[in-house]
C-alpha cells in the first residue's frame, strides 16, 4: 500500500510504502491528513508495521520480517496478518518524513475477543473483526486537535486519541493519483471556502474513512440560504 502525494502540477513530493505487513483496503488502512501542530502545514498519520519506509527512505521497525500468513492451506488465514508489532506514526506533510513512532494503540489480541456484549452475531479469531479501523479528528481540548484511531465496529470498539494537530487526500479510484477539480466560469455569489467552516473540515478528514460519507456544512448552504457566517480559525501552536 503506498500513498504518493504531488505537487499542484503533479510532481511527485513524497512516498510513503507501508510495506508487506500492512493489509490494504478501505477496513484496514485508515489514514488522517490534518495540520496537527499548528504550523499551517499538514502532517500525515496512520497505522503503520515493520518494514514501512517514510517520504525520506527511512525504514520503521524491523524490514527483514514479513508477518504475512503464506500458507495456502489456512483457510480464512491465508494472506492475513495476525502477528507482529503495530504502530502508529506521525509523517511530515512536507518531506514525509516519519517524525514519531509509537506502539498502535489498542494491539489485536485476542483475536476472539471483538465481538463484545450486543455484538452483531458471534466473535471470530481469522482476523475479520479485530481488524476493521475507523479513525477522526477532534478537538477534544475544545482548542487543539486529536488524531482519534479506533479497532474494532461490530461489537468491542476501542479509542485512542493522540495531542497532535488538515487539509485532505483525495485520491482516484486507483489509489495512485490525487485528482483537483476547479471551473473557469465566475460566479456573482461570495463565501468562504467550505474548508473555512470547522464542521466541514472535520468532516473531510473522515473522508478516506472505510465508506465514504459525506461532509456537511456548519450551516445551510442552497438556495435562499442566509448570509455564510464568517468563520473563526486561528493557528493554534
Amino acid at each position: 500500500c503506498k500513498y504518493k502525494v504531488p505537487k499542484m502540477d503533479g510532481t511527485l513530493l513524497w512516498q510513503i510504502n507501508l510495506g508487506k505487513n500492512i493489509r490494504e483496503g478501505a477496513h484496514y488502512t485508515q489514514f488522517m491528513v490534518y495540520d496537527l501542530d499548528g504550523d499551517g502545514i499538514a502532517e500525515f498519520a496512520c497505522k503503520t508495521a515493520d518494514g514501512t519506509i517514510d517520504g525520506k527512505g527511512n525504514v520503521i521497525g524491523d524490514p527483514t520480517k514479513d508477518w504475512r500468513n503464506l500458507n495456502r492451506d489456512s483457510g480464512p488465514f491465508y494472506g492475513k496478518i495476525l502477528d507482529g508489532p503495530e504502530y502508529f506514526t506521525i509523517f511530515s506533510g512536507k518531506t514525509g518524513e516519519a517524525l514519531a513512532t509509537t506502539n498502535y494503540i489498542p494491539n489485536r489480541y485476542p483475536l476472539n475477543g471483538w465481538n463484545g456484549h450486543g455484538g452483531n452475531g458471534g466473535s471470530d479469531s481469522t482476523g475479520n473483526r479485530v481488524d476493521r479501523f475507523l479513525a477522526c479528528v477532534a478537538y477534544l481540548d475544545g482548542v487543539h486537535p486529536s488524531v482519534v484511531m479506533c479497532r474494532g465496529y461490530y461489537g468491542r470498539s476501542v479509542l485512542a486519541a493522540w495531542d497532535w494537530r488538515e487539509e485532505v487526500i483525495f485520491r482516484t479510484s486507483d489509489n495512485q493519483n490525487l485528482r483537483i477539480y476547479t471551473t473557469t466560469i465566475p460566479t456573482n455569489h461570495r463565501i468562504y471556502t467550505l474548508m473555512h467552516d470547522p464542521q466541514y473540515r472535520l468532516a473531510v478528514a473522515t473522508e478516506n474513512v472505510a465508506y465514504n460519507q459525506p461532509p456537511h456544512t456548519g450551516f445551510f448552504l442552497g438556495t435562499d440560504m442566509k448570509k455564510a457566517p464568517k468563520p473563526c480559525i486561528v493557528l493554534v501552536k
